[in-house]
């Protein structure tokens, strides 16, 4: 396979001093952004002042901004230490040792896994939700979905950690084969299902004429959750598919130029992060619950919502 040959020749090469000076600049302007606003959607979901986003869909929405924040405290950080001393490398003679290469890319590894895996289970919760109401409020309730958020963090280190027994290269290659591939095979599925379903649905209730407001009003919730959930796949998809071409040319190319290795491999963690960046802008700060509970945290309102509630009370 072409992946040993990138391995062995490019491991140890010394990426362009440009490229690393842009890898640090990128990363910390990701980073600037990934912190505060997905930290913002955890405190909103924990918190959850006008208690309204404790749901099936928001505890996987919280799931996926753990992983985007994680992606900014950890990897983006890393990869902004790493770059710099990896731009004084060619100029002071500055050495990085394989045992922190494999630091940095253990959590990124992680995080890309956990929101690959995270996306996964919306779809089956967007599916089910639109499919089989009945089903979906009967047996998929908060505690599943947090008991589903469990394992997608489990499996996720467990791909993190093999990177110390693994090149890192493969280990994208790999996961790009199977994780990536299921999860695209379970959103392709749920959104024509989720699509063909929400049609016939409407069409149904046209013909006949009578739609209770209940109904309708249910109809339009899942209208605008399965919206927002294409959108965020839109997004999944703009960032992930450039880095799945790469890590394939890398697999297949003969005699691969390093430094075109080198400029993929920092590409590739770009889209990724960039992804980890925007999420929180496209399925939490576009809904009207979310956007209220963020403004209630920053005013620093919960407490004296709560003590006021408390008076009414009593």
């Amino acid at each position: 396979m072409h992946l040993d040959f990138v391995s062995s020749e490019c491991f140890n090469s010394t990426a362009p001093t440009e490229l690393s000076i842009l890898t640090a600049t990128f990363s910390c302007l990701f980073l600037i952004v990934t912190i505060p606003s997905n930290l913002l959607v955890c405190l909103a979901v924990i918190i959850d002042p006008n208690r309204e986003l404790r749901t099936q869909f928001n505890c996987f929405t919280f799931n996926l901004a753990l992983a985007d924040l994680t992606v900014g405290c950890i990897t983006e950080a890393i990869f902004v230490y790493y770059h710099i001393n990896e731009s004084m490398d060619r100029e002071f003679g500055h050495h990085i040792d394989a045992f922190m290469q494999k630091i940095s890319h253990i959590p990124f590894l992680i995080t890309a896994v956990a929101s690959a895996l995270t996306i996964a289970a919306l779809a089956l919760e967007r599916y089910l939700a639109v499919t089989s109401p009945f089903c979906y409020r009967q047996y998929f309730d908060v505690q599943l979905s947090v008991v589903l958020s469990i394992i997608i963090w489990i499996v996720a280190l467990g791909f993190g950690l093999l990177n110390m027994v693994m090149d890192y290269y493969l280990q994208c290659f790999i996961i790009l084969n199977s994780v990536l591939l299921f999860t695209g095979f379970i959103v392709c599925f749920a959104c024509f299902k989720i699509r063909k379903t929400l049609r016939d649905a409407s069409s149904n209730w046209e013909e006949i004429g009578m739609r209770s407001t209940r109904e309708d009003g249910d109809l339009n919730i899942q209208k605008k959750l399965t919206k927002t959930f294409e959108i965020m796949i839109g997004a999944l998809i703009c960032c992930y598919a450039p880095a799945c071409a790469m890590v394939y040319y890398m697999s297949v190319c003969e005699d691969c130029n390093c430094e075109v290795v080198q400029w993929f491999r920092d590409a590739l963690a770009w889209l990724i992060v960039l992804n980890s960046a925007i999420n929180p802008f496209i399925y939490a700060f576009r809904n009207v619950s979310f956007r209220s509970a963020v403004n209630i945290i920053i005013r620093c309102q919960c407490r004296h919502r709560q003590t006021t509630t408390l008076h009414n009370v009593f």
